[in-house]
C-alpha cells in the first residue's frame, strides 16, 4: 500500500512536473500571442492614423481642387450627346449670367447669342464622333444682354459605342482678345492708310523732301529732290551730300550739324547754287531742317524739305524791274506832258502868228510868199499831231478812268459821229456787237484809231470798212476791216513800230505813233493785235479785248502770286 501510495505521489510529482513544464510551455506561447497581438494592435492604430490623415488630405485637397475647379479663370462644362450641361464650375455659370443649379440640365444652346446654335451642335457632335479634341469660337448673350466672345476647347469624356458620349468642355472669355485683336486689326488699317497717305504725299509732294543720318548720308529722297539735283533716286541713297551736291554741301552741311547738335529745327535757310540737273544755272532753295530723334530724344538724323524758289526770286526781279519800268513810265508821262505844253505853246503861237500875216499882209506877199505860209501853217499842224500822239502813247495802258459797262456798238457810232467820214465811203457795224465791263476811253481810242487809218489810207472814196466781233472765252475779238489797197508783207509787222510809215500812194502822211499806241493799249489789258492783208486785198486788224477788265487783272494777280 505505501508502495503504492508511494508510486502514485512519484506519479503525481511527475505529472505534476510534467504538468507544471505544459503549463510553463503553453504561458509562453499565450505570452507570445499576446505580443504579437499587442505588435499587431500597434501596427491597426498606426495604419488607422495612417488612413485617417490620408482621409484628412484627401478631404482638404478635395475642397482645394473643388476651389480650384469652381473659381478657375476658365470655364468649365460637361455636356452630353444632346448637349445638356450635366456640370459647370462658378466661372462658367458666372459666363452664362445664371446660377450654377439653375443651368445643370438645361440645353446649352438657349445661352447663345442669335446664329450661334448650328455651330455649336456641329461641334459637339465633332468632339463625339471623333472623340478627338476639338475648338470653336462664338457668342454668349452674356449678363445684362451683354454678348460675350468666347473659346471653347471640347475632348469626349468617355468614346465608346456602348456609352453616352460626355463631351468635357473649357470655356474662356476672349472678349478683350477680341476687342485687341479689332483694335489690332483698326490700327493696322489705320497705319496702312496712314503709312500710304504719307507715302504719296511724298511721292507727290511739290517740295523735295530727304532724310539723311548723323554722317549727312541720304537714306531716303523723293522724286522731286531728284528732280532738283538731277540724279536717280537710287544715286543719292547711300551717298553724302557732298558727294551729291558738292557745292550745296558746303553751305548746307553746318546748319545740318547744328540741328544733329542742338536736337532744334532749322527753318527759312535759303541756299543757291549750280545742280546737275542745270548746269551753269543758278537755282534757289529755301530749306527747312527738322531732327529725327530716337526712343531717347537723341537726334540721329535730319528731315530735309527743299522748296524751289528759283522762279520766285526771279518773279521777285521781274516785279522789282516792272516797278522801276512804272516808275520810269510815269516820269516819261510827266515829261512827255510837260514836252507837249512846251512845244504846243510856241506851235500855237506860229500858227496864230502865220495866220495874222496872211491876213494882214496876204496882199502884199506873192504867191510864193502865200505858199510859205502856208507850208508853215502845214508843219506846224503836222508838229501839233506828232506832240498829241507822243503825250497819246505815253498815256496808253493807264486805268486813269473807271469801270463800266460799255455797249460796243453805241461806242462805234459815237466814234463815226466824231469823225467826218467822206461822202460815198460807208462804216458797217455788225448787229451783234457785244457789251464789256471795261474802261470806255482806251476802247474807244483804239477803235478811232482803226477806223481812221481804214478811212484815210482808202485808195476810193466809196470805200468800206466793217466793223464785227465773236466770242472766244473770256474775250472777244474785234475786226476792223476795209477793202482798200493792202499792206504788203514786208511792212506788215513794223507798222506797230513807232515812227514807222509806209509808202502811200494817195500821198497821205500820219505821224507813225497811232498803231503804235493801239497796240500797247490793247496788249496792256491782256489782249493781242494782228494784221491781215495782201497787197489790194485789204487789211483786216483784228484785236481781242477781256469781258471784263477787272476780272482778267485779278486772275493775271492770281497767276503771278502762284508763282
Amino acid at each position: 500500500m505505501e508502495s503504492i501510495d508511494r508510486l502514485s505521489a512519484e506519479q503525481l510529482a511527475e505529472r505534476l512536473a510534467s504538468l507544471q513544464t505544459t503549463l510553463q510551455d503553453e504561458s509562453d506561447e499565450v505570452q507570445q500571442l499576446v505580443h504579437n497581438l499587442r505588435v499587431h494592435q500597434i501596427e491597426l492604430e498606426m495604419q488607422n492614423r495612417e488612413l485617417r490623415e490620408a482621409h484628412d488630405e484627401l478631404e482638404a485637397s478635395r475642397d482645394r481642387y473643388a476651389d480650384l475647379y469652381d473659381f478657375a479663370p476658365v470655364g468649365y462644362l460637361s455636356f452630353n450627346a444632346r448637349g445638356q450641361v450635366l456640370n459647370l464650375n462658378l466661372t462658367a455659370a458666372e459666363l452664362l449670367g445664371q446660377e450654377r443649379r439653375r443651368v445643370i440640365g438645361q440645353a446649352f444652346v438657349s445661352y447663345l447669342a442669335p446664329g450661334q446654335s448650328t455651330a455649336f451642335v456641329t461641334h459637339l457632335q465633332a468632339v463625339c464622333d471623333s472623340g478627338q479634341g476639338h475648338v470653336l469660337e462664338f457668342t454668349l448673350k452674356g449678363r445684362r444682354g451683354e454678348p460675350i466672345d468666347v473659346h471653347l476647347e471640347s475632348v469626349a469624356a468617355a468614346h465608346s459605342p456602348d456609352a453616352e458620349c460626355v463631351c468635357r468642355s473649357a470655356l474662356t472669355d476672349v472678349s478683350q482678345l477680341t476687342r485687341s485683336r479689332t483694335a489690332l486689326r483698326e490700327s493696322e488699317a489705320r497705319y496702312r492708310r496712314e503709312a500710304a497717305e504719307l507715302a504719296a504725299i511724298y511721292r507727290s509732294a511739290p517740295v523735295g523732301i530727304a532724310v539723311l543720318d548723323q554722317d549727312l548720308r541720304y537714306l531716303r529722297v523723293n522724286e522731286c529732290l531728284a528732280d532738283m539735283t538731277g540724279l536717280s533716286v537710287a544715286e543719292h541713297v547711300g551717298k553724302r551730300l557732298a558727294e551729291v551736291v558738292p557745292a550745296l554741301a558746303k553751305q548746307a552741311a553746318p546748319g545740318l550739324r547744328r540741328v544733329l547738335a542742338t536736337g532744334k529745327p532749322l527753318l527759312g535757310v535759303e541756299l543757291s547754287s549750280e545742280t546737275p540737273a542745270q548746269p551753269g544755272v543758278r537755282r534757289h532753295w529755301v530749306e527747312h531742317w527738322s531732327p529725327m530723334t530716337d526712343e531717347s530724344g537723341r537726334a540721329v538724323g535730319v528731315i530735309a524739305v527743299s522748296e524751289e524758289v528759283t522762279e520766285r526770286k526771279l518773279l521777285e526781279a521781274t516785279r522789282r524791274r516792272e516797278k522801276e519800268l512804272r516808275r520810269q513810265n510815269d516820269k516819261l508821262q510827266q515829261f512827255a506832258s510837260l514836252v507837249a505844253h512846251d512845244l504846243k505853246a510856241p506851235l500855237r503861237a506860229v500858227d496864230v502868228l502865220s495866220s495874222a500875216i496872211e491876213e494882214d499882209e496876204g496882199a502884199r506877199l506873192s504867191s510864193e510868199g502865200l505858199g510859205q505860209l502856208q507850208l508853215l501853217r502845214t508843219r506846224v499842224q503836222r508838229m501839233n499831231e506828232l506832240v498829241s500822239g507822243l503825250l497819246d502813247y505815253a498815256r496808253a495802258g493807264r486805268a486813269d478812268s473807271d469801270v463800266v459797262d460799255v455797249d460796243t456798238a453805241l461806242l462805234v457810232q459815237e466814234v463815226l459821229q466824231s469823225r467826218d467820214v467822206p461822202e460815198g465811203f460807208r462804216v458797217s457795224v455788225a448787229p451783234d456787237m457785244p457789251c464789256l465791263r471795261t474802261e470806255r476811253a482806251p476802247l474807244q481810242q483804239v477803235f478811232a484809231n482803226l477806223i481812221d487809218n481804214a478811212i484815210k489810207y482808202h485808195d476810193r472814196p466809196d470805200g468800206h470798212v466793217r466793223v464785227s466781233s465773236s466770242d472766244i472765252g473770256d474775250f472777244h475779238e474785234f475786226a476792223v476791216a476795209d477793202d482798200g489797197p493792202g499792206i504788203a508783207p514786208e511792212d506788215q509787222e513794223r507798222i506797230f513800230e513807232m515812227f514807222q510809215r509806209i509808202s502811200d500812194k494817195s500821198g497821205v502822211q500820219g505821224t507813225g505813233i497811232g498803231l503804235a499806241v493801239v497796240k500797247k493799249t490793247i496788249e496792256t489789258e491782256g489782249g493781242s493785235l494782228h494784221l491781215e492783208s495782201a497787197p489790194g486785198r485789204g487789211a483786216t486788224f483784228r484785236f481781242t479785248w477781256p469781258k471784263d477788265v477787272v476780272q482778267r487783272r485779278i486772275s493775271d494777280q492770281g497767276n503771278c502770286d502762284s508763282h
